[in-house]
């Protein structure tokens, strides 16, 4: 018999608790196996670093982190005995079914080697040359082939069960109705054909109490109350359910946008805290860049003072300009108003001559009518009166001009 040592592969294994990033391979993101250190001081597994190693065979060996140039015969240390030893003390579950033990990690293969119930040794028949978990050592051997006695089909011993279930051949006797049923067709003949299947009302669900065989209960349900009502209740129960069923739907719908909304807000917040981060980094970039020799200072200092006393000759040139403005607008507002004055003035003057104008003029108009007035009062004498009067004084009452003017045929 050949001898068969089972082994365990350090990385597919499951650890009880998150390992830090310091013990993970840069390449295979993984947990270190059999790690191995660069002068660079990068540490990688010595299966991924010999893997990259081949890829890149044809260009000079870097480290696939920093790009730095390093020997594959002389370079390639194994990694300290602290980190091993971190590593060796990393707990993690045993990678066999059915075990569920946990082990340091340095203890591991020891376990698997010796005890684990799930580990595949050799076969204990000396002509086998298969596996069998440790825990079915002690069975005869399942690797043969033996006849399967409803179709005479050769199987193996250990797929006998399954072939059985699913043979066209296979049959057994019911213990319940002793009847003849075929394997494929147990499960349908138990819950639908066999009659001394117990079971319960089918009003159950309701209330109803009664439990005996399929005979029997079909008899008590023909005059059980609460099975006659079951048809009249199965309409509300589906609207009830439909109903529960909209509200999960309603409340995972719910759930699932509280869900979204709170990555949103993480991812607001992410974006927040990485556009701050890379406004720091620039600030930072623009003052190291700023700030790269003392003689840069200097020379930054010195165009700032310039810009600084330019600057200051413009603003003084500014505030010339500002006084040379304010007094022309004042010179300017003293002509205006002087100007301005001087018309209005004169249009003072032109009111009052046209006053002056107007009194005279009413003056005029007062004396005429003070000089028609008698004239007025007597026209207003009777007519009789005129008329008495002598034609001598009539004339002795007229105008002395229009005298003359008769009298002087000049005039």
């Amino acid at each position: 018999m050949q001898s068969h040592i089972p082994t365990c592969d350090l990385q597919i294994l499951q650890y009880t608790s998150t390992v830090p990033d310091a013990l993970l391979c840069s390449i295979c993101r993984e947990v270190f196996v059999d790690p191995v250190q660069l002068p660079c001081d990068h540490h990688y597994c010595r299966k991924c670093l010999d893997q990259h190693v081949h890829q890149n065979s044809d260009l000079p060996t870097t480290c696939p982190l920093c790009r730095d140039y390093f020997e594959v015969r002389t370079d390639i240390k194994p990694a300290n005995r602290i980190i091993r030893e971190v590593l060796d003390s990393l707990v993690v579950h045993c990678p066999h079914t059915g075990c569920g033990l946990e082990f340091p990690r340095y203890a591991i293969q020891a376990h698997i080697s010796e005890y684990c119930p799930g580990a595949l040794i050799l076969c204990p028949d000396v002509t086998c040359d298969h596996t069998v978990r440790r825990d079915q050592f002690h069975q005869p051997c399942q690797h043969k082939s033996t006849t399967c006695e409803f179709c005479n089909a050769e199987v193996l011993v250990q797929d006998l069960g399954l072939h059985i279930n699913l043979c066209d051949e296979a049959s057994f006797e019911c213990t319940g109705c002793s009847n003849t049923v075929q394997h494929k067709s147990r499960d349908q003949h138990s819950e639908q054909d066999c009659e001394a299947v117990p079971r319960h009302c089918k009003a159950a669900k309701i209330g109803c109490t009664f439990e005996s065989v399929r005979l029997q209960v079909a008899d008590h349900e023909k005059t059980c109350t609460m099975a006659l009502l079951l048809p009249f209740l199965e309409p509300h129960e589906r609207k009830e359910e439909q109903f529960r069923q909209q509200l999960l739907f309603e409340k995972h719908a719910q759930e699932q946008l509280f869900l979204d909304m709170a990555e949103l807000r993480a991812q607001n917040a992410e974006m927040r805290e990485s556009i701050a981060a890379v406004q720091h980094n620039r600030r930072s970039l623009d003052l190291n860049r700023s700030l790269g020799s003392n003689h840069a200072v200097q020379e930054r200092t010195a165009r700032y003072q310039l810009e600084v006393n330019r600057q200051g000759e413009i603003l003084e040139n500014h505030a010339d300009i500002i006084d040379l403005l304010q007094h022309n607008v004042a010179t300017e507002l003293r002509d205006m108003r002087a100007t301005i004055d001087v018309a209005i003035r004169g249009q003072i003057m032109n009111v009052e001559n046209h006053l002056l104008e107007l009194q005279s003029g009413m003056f005029a108009m007062r004396n005429e009518m003070r000089a028609i007035a008698p004239l007025l009062h007597r026209s207003r004498m009777p007519l009789a009166n005129v008329q008495q009067q002598p034609a001598v004084s009539s004339n002795t009452h007229q105008d002395p001009d229009r005298v003359v003017r008769r009298e002087d045929p000049k005039l």
